[in-house]
């Protein structure tokens, strides 16, 4: 076996000299595009979705009737297009109560939920162990009281209707197959739009969860980032949707007291006029 070619010591003087220049240009090439990173977090912020946009989601026509057929499915049989707006709004509300990823909802099993535990805070608790961080422990999703007796009747009543044999997972398509990975979250999307016409997806109200922690004692916010599977660093990089206007009005405010500079109107009345300055202003004339 060849070995590998050797330098003279020339030749390393000069890869020496080298070293810095490359690494110059390798900082000067990041700056350049630094800016894009900055450019999609305004994006996201843009796009962000306030909470107060979902606040009435159980208000919603849509929500509504799939509470109303849920209570139907526990004394009689229900149609697949029912099932399917039952199923879509469970997916949906247990996304928005735990501001996981996807997984853990896709691949939750029958067998997860029967082993559901009362966590004494009106909220039951399933764990589901195959998601994006298994290595970590299994994912957990809480479910208020209303969800999971919901989830009972589905996972009891309506799911035995449609699943194929075999089918261990709690969500199925029309079809009664398990979900293939990666695509039960389309379902929260397209539950948003029929509901308020709005684009959702699962991914921009875990950031809108997780921005909701940013000014939260830390070690509640701890306890969040572990129940939503991951890390804190992770959401500070990647959902943190800083919401800055306020302390930046809380800035400016305080630069115009420090400064005590004079502001003026944009309205049709006078309230704006400028004032006679307490000093006078001395001028050159020219001629």
């Amino acid at each position: 076996m060849a070995k590998f070619p050797g330098f003279d010591q020339g030749t390393i003087s000069r890869i020496s000299c080298l070293v810095p220049r490359v690494r110059a240009w390798g900082s000067a090439i990041s700056r350049m595009y630094d800016y894009e990173k900055w450019e999609k977090k305004l994006d996201d912020k843009a796009k962000a979705v306030h909470p107060l946009n979902i606040k009435d989601m159980v208000s919603t026509q849509t929500a509504q009737q799939a509470i109303s057929l849920t209570k139907k499915a526990k004394v009689e049989e229900v149609t697949q297009k029912e099932f399917l707006a039952i199923r879509n709004f469970l997916i949906t509300r247990l996304e928005l109560e735990n501001a996981q990823r996807p997984g853990p909802i896709e691949t939750i099993t029958v067998k997860h939920f029967s082993r559901a535990e009362d966590t004494g805070k009106d909220s039951y608790l399933v764990y589901a162990t195959k998601h994006k961080r298994s290595r970590s422990g299994p994912a957990k999703l809480t479910m208020s009281t209303a969800l999971y007796k919901s989830m009972k009747v589905y996972v009891e009543k309506i799911r035995p209707l449609f699943v194929k044999l075999k089918v261990e997972t709690v969500f199925i398509t029309k079809e009664g197959d398990a979900f293939k990975d990666g695509t039960i979250g389309r379902r929260v999307t397209s539950w948003w739009s029929e509901a308020k016409n709005v684009t959702y997806s699962a991914t921009a109200l875990r950031k809108m969860a997780s921005s909701t922690l940013r000014n939260l004692d830390p070690v509640k916010k701890r306890k969040v980032h572990k129940h939503m599977s991951h890390l804190e660093k992770t959401a500070e990089e990647y959902y943190m949707i800083d919401y800055g206007a306020e302390e930046a009005g809380e800035s400016n405010e305080i630069l115009q007291q420090q400064t005590q500079f004079e502001g003026w109107s944009c309205d049709d009345s006078h309230a704006g006029s400028p004032k006679k300055s307490s000093a006078p202003v001395k001028s050159e004339q020219r001629e």
